[in-house]
């Protein structure tokens, strides 16, 4: 009796050395994420404080407004052309011929996944950035003042809608509205590749529309 009663206090022990390697390796995945992510904070911090600005897709307006400010430039000077307004085509420049783009479709499979704790978790990194970039855009607005920003923003937006109407028929791409490739002509009409298009036209603005 006396035997078996030390095996199965052996027993337990092993379970508790178990258990306690369990907790032991949470505890070690749990300081290696916050380590992770105190690495990822100060990566975004170096990159805040190597680039003197940073603009957002989903805010170019604004981010373009304030650079005019930043920068003292006109409001002409920020106004530029779409460079897929030629059409659903774009150069793939290992072949050089023209490519159809393809609409972009988010299944709800992919829409959980990219909503899940998951992404965010292995994309923190990003979000960071991106939620400093946000709030770093709003203190510069701030700071310009919220309504001397906003006609600026009115005024850049009405010039750009003009840009559009009298500026993008005359723009020449790599790529036509049909698919076909015409680099002489976007040559005239491109600083390089598909960026600048038009601008010859962009350049002519403000002396046509002050006539």
């Amino acid at each position: 009796m006396k035997k078996k009663k030390e095996e199965e206090e052996e027993e337990d022990d092993d379970d508790d050395d178990v258990d306690s390697g369990e907790d032991d390796e949470e505890e070690r995945s749990i300081d290696v994420s916050q380590l992770s992510r105190e690495t990822t904070r100060q990566h975004v911090a170096e990159v805040l404080n190597e680039y003197d600005f940073l603009l957002l897709v989903e805010r170019m307006d604004e981010s373009l407004v304030v650079l005019q400010f930043l920068l003292d430039l006109d409001t002409d000077d920020l106004l530029h052309l779409n460079s897929k307004s030629a059409g659903n085509y774009a150069m793939l420049l290992s072949d050089e011929t023209c490519h159809r783009i393809q609409p972009s479709i988010v299944s709800d499979a992919t829409m959980r996944y990219l909503s899940s704790s998951y992404w965010h978790n292995e994309h923190y990194g990003d979000y960071l950035l991106h939620a400093a970039i946000d709030a770093s855009l709003d203190r510069t607005i701030a700071d310009i003042g919220p309504e001397r920003f906003e006609k600026a923003l009115a005024t850049f937006r009405q010039r750009m809608v003009l840009a559009q109407e009298r500026c993008e028929a005359h723009a020449h791409f790599p790529c036509s509205s049909t698919g076909e490739v015409q680099w002489e002509l976007s040559e005239e009409s491109c600083y390089d590749l598909d960026w600048g298009c038009g601008y010859p036209c962009l350049d002519e603005l403000p002396e046509i529309t002050s006539r």
